[in-house]
């Protein structure tokens, strides 16, 4: 991935961070908002993810993807892992 792929990637986390941390206060107090954005930002890019599609979605599908990503990323390799695909991602 090049660099400008990657800080669009991590500029793309931040929207859904600040997303989450904006309507869903209480979820985000139990992890921190850079947690999250390095989380999707991981995520995005061994899957992209279709994040126009994902800050425009209802509640339940917007946090389904959220903690879905949150719950299985593996933090030291990026991937997601346990069969755990996001409904936005980009097939």
């Amino acid at each position: 991935m090049d660099l400008e792929k990657c800080f669009e990637a991590v500029k793309r986390g931040v929207e859904i961070s600040e997303k989450a941390d904006k309507n869903y206060a209480n979820w985000v107090s139990r992890q921190t908002k850079l947690q999250a954005m390095m989380d999707i930002s991981a995520a995005h890019k061994s899957q992209p993810l279709d994040i126009d599609r994902w800050l425009a979605a209802d509640d339940f599908n917007f946090m389904h993807d959220l903690i879905g990503i949150h719950n299985h990323i593996n933090r030291e390799t990026g991937k997601l892992e346990n069969s755990f695909l996001p409904r936005f991602a980009k097939l």
